[in-house]
């Protein structure tokens, strides 16, 4: 495990679907230990969710002892309902 996510690169893949007109960024952050942080990214590749590339390098947080690694998903926004920015999830 720990060897795959030492291949980690320092930015995410960019693909033509994602400059798409239709494509909207959302980004994930993840904070805490290094340990914690690169578990759960190995989880949420073990559950499809991301490569383990797309995510950043480990980056120390401002005024903190705390790590964060980032990643940005582009999701469909042409199914978007019209007022979904005021819908509760």
């Amino acid at each position: 495990m720990a060897d795959e996510l030492e291949r980690q690169s320092t930015h995410a893949h960019i693909t033509p679907e994602a400059a798409s007109p239709n494509r909207e960024p959302v980004s994930i952050i993840l904070t805490g230990s290094s340990w914690g942080i690169r578990l759960m990214i190995y989880t949420l590749f073990k559950c499809g969710f991301a490569e383990v590339d797309a995510w950043s390098k480990l980056q120390q947080m401002p005024s903190s002892d705390r790590l964060m690694s980032l990643m940005t998903k582009h999701i469909n926004s042409a199914e978007k309902p019209q007022d979904s920015d005021s819908q509760e999830l």
